[in-house]
């Protein structure tokens, strides 16, 4: 078997930052707000999962603010994103 079946390509958030357009800022603001939670590596340093970042770009692509037809989890992760934006 292949070795690198057994683990999850993980992100920097250098990647995740310039993958989804925002700030480092803002993806440590939404962590702190508990919108996505990261892993930690050994030495102190956050990762990101590949679904993550695709939850992540699914809210922000989302152009209509209606919760209808998402799963749970999306409906939890859109109304954590949108409570943190101010109109």
């Amino acid at each position: 078997m292949r070795r690198d079946t057994y683990f999850e390509a993980l992100y920097k958030i250098s990647e995740v930052s310039h993958k989804l357009g925002v700030a480092q800022a803002t993806l440590r603001s939404w962590e702190t707000k508990g919108i996505v939670e990261p892993s930690w590596t050994l030495g102190g340093q956050r990762r990101y999962s590949q679904k993550q970042i695709d939850d992540l770009l699914a809210l922000i692509k989302s152009e209509n603010p209606s919760l209808k037809g998402k799963t749970p989890r999306m409906r939890a992760l859109s109304a954590k994103l949108l409570a943190g934006f101010e109109l």
